[in-house]
């Protein structure tokens, strides 16, 4: 969360209420001074787009300012979704959400920014404050097409900045992000699909094995509810039978995780935060990560092994409810209510304790699991969750 002078911005959800209903005032501000054709404002479904982060701004939780960064390449972001409450303009709240969102740019480490708005008189002063800000004329850029009615608009940045500059400039907007802040007592993440970028482990090792295409169907069938996490597991059993501890690891090691987890999980735990890694996959997985990065507790399917060398034999099968059921359990013995949790996840194995935790933050989440979390975000660094995570 980043202080705003006064106010507070930060990534939210708009699918909530008062967001939406600030929406649909800037939709029909937009739809009123531009003809259909003419008319790009996103709309809900567009703004849960995964390319899309959501930002908005609010005083003393009084939402009065929302802004939109969308990602075009990599090298490329666009703002979307700039607006200010009618009974909150004239303040420069519109400087500062505009000023936040350089930021991320700049953090993320995209060379330009552009955005599309109106030619319309109505705009004037949105263009003028663009300006101000070093924008400068263009010409259309990713879908959009010439028009009279659209003023295109771009901000070149100055390449890569220097290292040191780089790492102020993180440390700064982290700082802004997470100071203060008031957590949930117990965060769970999930792995695969959430820690583990865009696979899971099951997958990871298969291609690693030869046989991808075989844990494909299995994965698939999986999502789609057909089969359970004891299928993908015996199945897994035989493929690594006679396979070492060790080369299942340095294989995990090497794979893409998610950005930012060591100080995502230093940050919570240094406030007191106990962090958990609640998972179905293989538990040798989640110790590798609780090793590596500190959870206080983890979970997970558990393999036959004798002196380092893994069997053909599932010793502990570990499903969905076995994941609510080992949340529960840690509670428990701490007296510690599931209100005061908060779990991040990412599809259908994090439904059961999305709905029975205080806060539940769907991350680059299948529409399953988006549908039943209480916040929605899409990030390739974990930190951009740590907002979301507080009370």
């Amino acid at each position: 969360m980043r202080r705003a002078s006064s106010g507070s911005i930060s990534v939210e959800d708009p699918r909530a209420i008062d967001v939406r209903e600030l929406l649909l005032a800037h939709l029909a501000f937009t739809g009123s001074h531009s003809p259909p054709g003419d008319m790009h404002a996103l709309d809900l479904d567009g703004l849960l787009d995964p390319s899309v982060t959501f930002f908005s701004y609010r005083e003393d939780g009084e939402l009065v300012a929302v802004g939109a960064l969308k990602r075009l390449d990599s090298s490329h972001a666009e703002l979307k979704s700039m607006h200010v409450a009618q009974a909150a303009r004239g303040r420069g709240i519109g400087r500062e959400m505009l000023d936040h969102l350089l930021g991320m740019v700049r953090e993320r480490g995209f060379d330009r920014v552009s955005i599309e708005t109106s030619a319309q008189p109505a705009f004037a002063a949105a263009r003028a404050l663009y300006a101000s800000a070093g924008f400068t004329r263009c010409g259309p850029f990713g879908q959009y097409v010439a028009s009279p009615r659209s003023t295109f608009m771009t901000l070149e940045l100055a390449g890569s900045l220097d290292p040191p500059i780089a790492e102020q400039l993180r440390s700064a907007v982290f700082d802004a992000m997470t100071t203060p802040a008031n957590y949930y007592p117990v965060v769970v993440f999930d792995l695969d699909g959430t820690l583990l970028r865009r696979t899971t482990v099951s997958l990871l090792l298969a291609e690693y094995l030869g046989h991808t295409e075989t844990f494909d169907e299995l994965e698939r069938s999986f999502a789609a509810g057909e089969i359970s996490n004891r299928a993908i597991a015996d199945a897994s059993a035989r493929c690594y039978a006679g396979r070492t501890t060790s080369e299942i690891r340095s294989v995990l090691a090497a794979a893409s995780w998610i950005d930012g987890i060591d100080e995502t999980v230093r940050t919570l735990a240094e406030t007191g935060t106990h962090v958990l890694l609640a998972t179905i996959t293989w538990r040798l997985a989640a110790e590798l990560l609780q090793e590596r990065h500190g959870f206080t507790s983890v979970s997970g399917t558990e393999l036959q092994i004798t002196n380092e060398v893994v069997g053909d034999v599932v010793s502990r099968y570990f499903d969905e409810h076995d994941k609510l059921r080992f949340v529960e359990g840690w509670c428990a013995e701490r007296s510690i209510s599931l209100a005061d949790v908060a779990a991040v996840g990412d599809s259908r194995s994090d439904i059961p304790l999305f709905r029975r935790v205080g806060r539940a933050v769907a991350l680059n989440a299948t529409p399953e699991a988006q549908r039943v979390a209480t916040h929605v975000i899409d990030t390739e660094h974990l930190r951009e969750v740590l907002p979301l995570l507080t009370r």
